[in-house]
């Protein structure tokens, strides 16, 4: 609940999310970057350069990386580059935004 609470008070409508917890876009009123809202639908239809496309061209605020999930070629690279960790749960870290 604390992560969803942080992500409403986003002004943003969009967040992405690598991983298989769907219920974070609903719970956090966001909508997804892509057309894919979980990891094992992108990595099903081989989606991974559409997914990192989508998610450079959108550059949402938020970008949420579940700990267990396999990596998404690109995404690491982006969010060193582009996003700061900003909170670590158990289970995730939240990538916030670097400020220009």
């Amino acid at each position: 609940y604390r992560l969803t609470k942080m992500l409403r008070m986003s002004p943003e409508n969009e967040i992405f999310i690598w991983g298989n917890n769907p219920l974070l876009y609903a719970m956090s009123g966001k909508n997804p970057v892509g057309r894919f809202i979980v990891a094992f639908d992108i990595e099903d239809f081989q989606a991974h350069e559409e997914t990192l496309l989508a998610v450079k061209q959108k550059d949402p605020y938020f970008i949420i990386v579940m700990n267990n999930q396999s990596p998404l070629p690109g995404l690491e690279e982006h969010l060193v580059t582009h996003y700061m960790p900003s909170t670590n749960f158990s289970t995730l870290t939240v990538w916030r935004k670097q400020e220009r």
